[in-house]
């Protein structure tokens, strides 16, 4: 997340308009969970101390969620079967985010369905989704007042990759982009579409040169007459025979000069594995 502090009078008066709008749904909710309009509580102590009594307690015995688990699939089954219809049944326990105070990063408290805790973060869902303000930060004004700025830009770096049947996968990268704001000052846009880059600068994958092509086929090769990757990616025995064959082809590093060590090939291909999403699906090395 990108967050800008409201620097001008316009971009606090968009967050109290917004606030504004949600605060008859905030006072309902205060009131169907507290009986009164005014936040509950008064520090994030006392927020925490309530939401803990709404964590699950008893969890059912291994064997008897699988099997409610496979009547469900059953259920399922039957239904999109009579129905001709999809179905998708998602379980989890309902998660509430705490904000962010001092040094303390974001917290998340599992509750349990049908509580009140979980009666709150549906609504605080909803909220969120209508305005822009983060859920964490709902969360801290619900229940104790905490003062609330609208994020001016949410910067996200997605990946999503598709298995297709017997032709591999298909990955995609994207960088979105929420603005909530009338307008930027020009040190936000600075600072915005600097952001940008470096998320995209992640994401797209760097040109190879020819030095690093020719490195990179010398492994490749190299997997195809081993039928596949070495036990101990990054062990001696395999780069050593990387850098016999990169000194025949006179391949050399960044600075010109041939490779006399076989740690020097092996540390340029695991970095190209980090930064570069094509080699990192290309080869079958683990990254760490």
């Amino acid at each position: 997340m990108i967050r800008f502090p409201p620097e001008t009078s316009a971009q606090r008066v968009l967050a109290d308009e917004r606030l504004s709008l949600i605060s008859p749904s905030v006072a309902a909710l205060r009131t169907e969970l507290f009986d009164a309009e005014e936040e509950p509580f008064r520090s994030i102590e006392e927020a925490r101390a309530w939401l803990e009594q709404h964590r699950p307690r008893d969890r059912l015995p291994p064997r008897r969620v699988a099997e409610l688990q496979r009547q469900l699939r059953e259920l399922v089954s039957d239904f999109e079967r009579l129905s001709g219809s999809r179905c998708h049944i998602s379980v989890r326990n309902p998660t509430v985010q705490l904000p962010r105070e001092g040094n303390a990063d974001v917290s998340t408290v599992r509750v349990t369905a049908g509580s009140p805790a979980a009666r709150l973060a549906e609504v605080v869902e909803r909220l969120a989704e209508a305005t822009g303000f983060t859920e964490h930060d709902l969360i801290g004004y619900v229940l104790w007042g905490r003062p609330i700025d609208l994020p001016i830009v949410l910067g996200k770096r997605l990946h999503s990759s598709v298995d297709l049947a017997g032709e591999g996968s298909v990955h995609r990268y994207a960088v979105v982009l929420e603005i909530n704001a009338k307008y930027l000052t020009s040190k936000q846009q600075h600072r915005l579409w600097s952001a940008v880059a470096d998320c995209w600068g992640e994401i797209v994958p760097d040109r190879l040169n020819e030095t690093e092509r020719a490195l990179l086929d010398i492994v490749l090769e190299l997997i195809r007459e081993r039928n596949g990757p070495p036990e101990k990616p990054w062990g001696r025995e395999f780069w050593q025979e990387v850098l016999q064959r990169s000194q025949q082809q006179g391949i050399v590093d960044s600075r010109g000069n041939p490779y006399s060590d076989w740690r020097a090939p092996m540390m340029r291909v695991r970095e190209l594995t980090k930064k570069n999403v094509q080699v990192e699906q290309l080869l079958p090395f683990p990254q760490s």
